[in-house]
């Protein structure tokens, strides 16, 4: 089984991700927790730097990057070959030995903030990421943007929405507010589990997540 964990920035998906791997193990099952811009310890060393050189094409220091030079092309297809690489060297592995595989999101949150910022079209990362294997399970955390933001505190440029090619300053609430929608209409469409975590602790939402997984 493949389990992403979903959610705006700052819902708690590594933490939950986290709590939902022990929880796992604490049950008897053998567990690999994958998370996103972490290169796998135990891979090929060659897949090690080939994610890893992926990652920092990706990832480093992108926030202070004129990163629109490239063109939306350019990063649709250079993340698509990250999931495809890691889809099939680490996860696609594991799953077929038996192992879980839990990882604190998969590539939908890529898909929500380009939709967003540049309007490219669904129907157009279907096309490019048709052959990146899915998971088994998404899990959505289904939080207040305004909950958060408090916990959060400081903010990336990717978080508040400045890379919004129309000029759009919405702040950290009214961006993730159009990530979470995008996020809804993903979920209905998929049919995924949605979690909204309220009080409960990462530990007992993780007993609660558990529970509803159907693993063996």
């Amino acid at each position: 089984m493949f389990v992403s964990f979903e959610g705006i920035d700052g819902s708690g998906k590594t933490t939950l991700s986290g709590a939902v791997a022990q929880e796992l193990r604490n049950r008897g099952a053998d567990v690999v927790l994958f998370q996103k811009k972490t290169v796998p310890v135990d891979a090929d060393p060659y897949v090690q730097h080939h994610l890893a050189a992926l990652g920092r094409l990706i990832w480093d220091d992108a926030d202070q990057q004129p990163i629109h030079l490239l063109g939306d092309e350019h990063w649709v297809r250079l993340m698509a070959a990250y999931f495809a690489a890691v889809h099939e060297a680490v996860i696609q592995p594991a799953v077929q030995s038996g192992r879980t595989v839990v990882t604190d999101n998969w590539y939908f949150k890529f898909f929500a903030r380009m939709t967003i910022n540049t309007g490219y079209r669904l129907e157009d990362f279907e096309k490019v990421f048709g052959g990146v294997g899915q998971p088994t399970e998404v899990v959505y955390l289904d939080v207040d943007p305004a909950v958060a933001s408090a916990r959060k505190g400081t903010f990336t440029r990717g978080e508040l929405g400045e890379h919004q090619r129309d000029g759009a300053n919405d702040g950290f609430v009214g961006y993730q507010s159009k990530v979470a929608a995008f996020y809804r209409e993903l979920a209905a469409d998929g049919q995924w589990r949605c979690i909204q975590p309220g009080a409960l602790t990462p530990a007992e939402l993780a007993a609660k997540v558990v529970d509803q997984l159907a693993w063996r």
